[in-house]
């Protein structure tokens, strides 16, 4: 469903299947065993290749709650232009921080 790069602290999960209703449990699910359980709290997700439907961004938001409890967090890397309009219809920018380069997220971190 992704692969996983480490920069740092953080780790990038590049997408590689659409985020939606059918795969989003599962992805929260896994992502919470790998990472968030093992101490790697600070994760970036890569979404340019990617569809995201609203049950999608609510995984996204509901990772990165479980993620701060971890004393990390969430954010999003390179939505794309469809994936960008739906996470500002959802004021989900309001939650979960947008970039266009990890640096910028390294920056914030």
């Amino acid at each position: 469903m992704f692969t996983v790069k480490q920069v740092g602290h953080f780790h990038v999960l590049k997408l590689e299947k659409d985020l939606t209703v059918m795969n989003a449990t599962r992805f929260v699910k896994q992502v919470t065993e790998e990472f968030l359980m093992n101490g790697r709290s600070k994760i970036a997700l890569h979404l340019s290749e990617v569809n995201v439907d609203t049950f999608g961004l609510a995984s996204v938001l509901r990772l990165h709650q479980k993620a701060v409890e971890c004393k990390g967090g969430v954010c999003i890397l390179k939505p794309s232009s469809t994936v960008q309009t739906l996470i500002k219809l959802t004021d989900l920018h309001k939650y979960v921080k947008t970039y266009d380069q990890l640096e910028e997220a390294i920056r914030d971190a």
